[in-house]
């Protein structure tokens, strides 16, 4: 399996905490069957410290060579006001040097406005990959907004916490109605500490029964293979 979302990278943002942390999701993630996972730490403007992120990020790729785990690096963009001022800045912060970007609607924010900040992405010739819209208030009120992100050119990223029922009820009932309608393009952890991947082998035995082999190949290995180049 490919995780293409996880905060895996120590102490950058609120994901793991340690590079002890760090070691024992990795070997979580090992021990469920996943070869490559992508480390996506928060990027939100000014937030991010883009030097320690490359070292802690260097001691996570050294560390996971040594299990045997394929370490990939991007960023969870979040669609953020300040992100139009300078829209070249989410260039430098897709999935492994790709034109694929993960971003994040903020909890709080109005659709209309993130969809402007998505429209100028692709624009710059990006395709954005939306982080668990199943978990934002605005797509769980009117879940057809995640069919209309679609149409315009997005890709779909489902959080596995949400397909085991981890996130809440409405969060698992919308996961399954985007896993069951094939808009969904991965299923990834989200993986913040230990715990993380043992949802994420959970999820892909429950999605087999809602949908068939095929897809559920494509949603956590074969779409992230073609799509980010791996």
């Amino acid at each position: 399996m490919i995780d293409i979302h996880s905060h895996i990278v120590f102490g950058v943002d609120d994901g793991s905490e340690s590079l002890e942390e760090t070691l024992k999701m990795l070997e979580e993630a090992k021990n469920a069957g996943v070869e490559t996972v992508f480390a996506t730490p928060h990027f939100m403007d000014h937030v991010l410290n883009p030097d320690k992120t490359f070292d802690n990020f260097r001691v996570v790729l050294n560390k996971a060579s040594e299990l045997g785990v394929d370490i990939k690096l991007g960023f969870e963009v979040v669609l953020h006001p300040l992100l139009l001022r300078g829209i070249e800045i989410a260039k430098r912060h897709t999935m492994n040097k790709t034109e694929y970007i993960l971003v994040e609607f903020p909890f709080n924010s109005s659709f209309e406005f993130s969809k402007r900040v998505l429209a100028q992405i692709r624009q710059k010739g990006l395709i954005p990959i939306v982080a668990h819209p199943e978990r934002i208030e605005t797509f769980i009120k009117k879940r057809g907004l995640i069919r209309e992100l679609k149409e315009s050119g997005c890709l779909i990223q489902v959080n596995a916490g949400s397909i085991t029922g981890y996130y809440g009820e409405k969060a698992r009932l919308i996961a399954r109605k985007i896993v069951e309608e094939k808009t969904a393009d991965f299923i990834a952890s989200d993986a913040h500490k230990t715990g993380y991947y043992n949802r994420y082998l959970e999820s892909y035995h429950i999605i087999t029964g809602w949908t068939d082999e095929d897809y559920a190949q494509r949603l956590f290995k074969i779409n992230a293979r073609k799509l980010i180049g791996i």
